[in-house]
């Protein structure tokens, strides 16, 4: 009993700011206050009328324990639905990062075809090149870039154009021979 003008008082700041419990609660203080008084009007009394008192007091407590339980009702419901917002947050958080993660791998695999589908067009035109060269005929455009494959391409090229210019010196040096 002497602590609980502070115990009151630390309940007062707890529930205030809420828009339902300050009401509860000025209701419970009220029923404590009312129970309060039939204590020391049980305390003050004769022992043949305490049996009285304490049975107004038992009925107060009743009260006192339904407030308390209304209260606790709405405090479990509201950590029941803050519980289920944390659960869909972070249910929407693992989907975001499983959904960010298939992103992330769909958007390598689109690079690595691009990337791979170019490698193989190029090795496939060099390999082509390299096919028509040896049956002399004309090749196509080398593949573009700086990389390994453009650089061959582009030599098969060059290899292509020499053997051509030393054909042509072949074949006007055996005109020319015929000619003598």
């Amino acid at each position: 009993i002497l602590s609980l003008p502070q115990d009151r008082s630390a309940f007062d700041a707890l529930v205030r700011g809420d828009h339902d419990l300050p009401s509860r609660a000025a209701a419970l203080s009220s029923l404590i206050d009312r129970r309060l008084v039939i204590f020391r009007q049980a305390l003050a009394s004769s022992p043949g009328n305490r049996a009285a008192i304490l049975e107004s007091g038992k009925e107060t407590m009743d009260e006192i324990r339904a407030q308390i339980a209304s209260m606790d009702q709405v405090v479990s419901q509201r950590l029941s639905d803050a519980k289920q917002r944390a659960r869909s947050a972070v249910l929407a958080a693992l989907l975001s990062a499983v959904g960010g993660l298939l992103l992330g791998i769909l958007a390598g695999l689109i690079g690595i075809r691009t990337f791979v589908g170019g490698v193989v067009r190029g090795v496939r035109i060099n390999t082509d090149n390299a096919e028509r060269l040896a049956r002399g005929e004309s090749l196509e455009d080398p593949p573009d870039g700086d990389d390994e494959i453009g650089r061959s391409g582009r030599a098969l090229i060059s290899a292509s154009e020499r053997l051509a210019e030393r054909e042509r010196t072949i074949r006007e040096n055996a005109d020319l021979l015929r000619l003598i």
